[in-house]
């Protein structure tokens, strides 16, 4: 009867001391789904390159081999009256999407999350753990075209900076000529915004611009990107006797070269001289239907 008294005094303690410890214990990831704020992403493009001339996005062990080549944008996470919100940040652009949806797998029993582009007929899918999210971003408008994604959270940068390179000056307008080696060039105007190490802007086109762009300067090489659920740019160049030589990157797919040179007083054509009708007539259409 002692032995047994003794035993159960023994329960009674040990289960105040893991009341106790289990009471101080605080995990870092305390959200039962994504936790809000901000987040790193990364497009994985897949193709072969090398650190010194193409110089991509940040690569990461648990999503990506050494080789591949990574298109880095970032995201925060919020919730409204309980429903998750995604902003995707380019510069000073946030893009707002609210079709989202989470739930868990019963075949993997893994959380996953869908991030949807209606308007573009795109959407983001994946699982998360904790801290990171692990997909594919998927365009419906292509046969199989899926790109590897990944995700961590709490980490604001889009390319990493490093401090101990001096960043040389890409500040300004550029005369910029894109697939400068072959027959297909077309002119475009480069607008760099370079503050210490960190670079934004844009290239504007006779057709349009490449939205809003943003990364890094490190020493004499730049590296900027952009992702809106439509589109993912990845621009890279190095400065050589005040001449860019870059690479342009969207999707998985399409590559080719660029070449810039600072001067301010540089313009494109007219869109209005390009545009014009084959014939006087004037214009006469209807629509059948609203």
């Amino acid at each position: 009867m002692i032995i047994k008294r003794v035993y159960q005094l023994l329960g009674v303690i040990l289960l105040s001391l893991s009341v106790i410890f289990y009471g101080c214990v605080t995990a870092d990831n305390q959200y039962s789904t994504l936790p809000p704020g901000i987040w790193h992403g990364q497009l994985d493009i897949n193709e072969p390159g090398t650190e010194s001339d193409i110089v991509a996005g940040e690569r990461s062990s648990q999503s990506s081999s050494s080789n591949s080549i990574q298109i880095p944008f970032n995201f925060t996470v919020g919730y409204v009256d309980g429903k998750p919100i995604v902003n995707i940040l380019n510069g000073n652009e946030a893009i707002t999407v609210q079709s989202i949806d989470i739930g868990r797998d019963p075949r993997t029993a893994k959380d996953t999350i869908q991030i949807r582009f209606p308007e573009y007929d795109t959407h983001i899918e994946g699982f998360y753990e904790e801290n990171y999210i692990q997909g594919y971003w998927v365009v419906h408008y292509r046969d199989h075209y899926r790109i590897p994604f990944f995700a961590v959270y709490g980490q604001d940068h889009r390319f990493r900076h490093t401090p101990n390179v001096k960043p040389k000056d890409f500040n300004g307008v550029w005369k910029t000529t894109f697939s400068y080696e072959n027959e297909e060039a077309y002119p475009a105007i480069a607008e760099f915004y370079q503050d210490g190490d960190t670079l934004r802007g844009t290239f504007r086109t006779e057709t349009g611009d490449y939205r809003y762009l943003e990364g890094v300067v490190r020493g004499d090489k730049m590296f900027l990107s952009a992702f809106d659920g439509a589109h993912a740019f990845l621009f890279t160049g190095k400065l050589n006797d005040g001449e860019i030589f870059g690479e342009f990157r969207s999707g998985k797919h399409y590559k080719t070269t660029w070449r810039a040179s600072r001067e301010e007083e540089v313009s494109l054509k007219d869109p209005y001289e390009m545009t014009k009708s084959l014939t006087n007539a004037p214009v006469d259409f209807q629509f059948p239907n609203t």
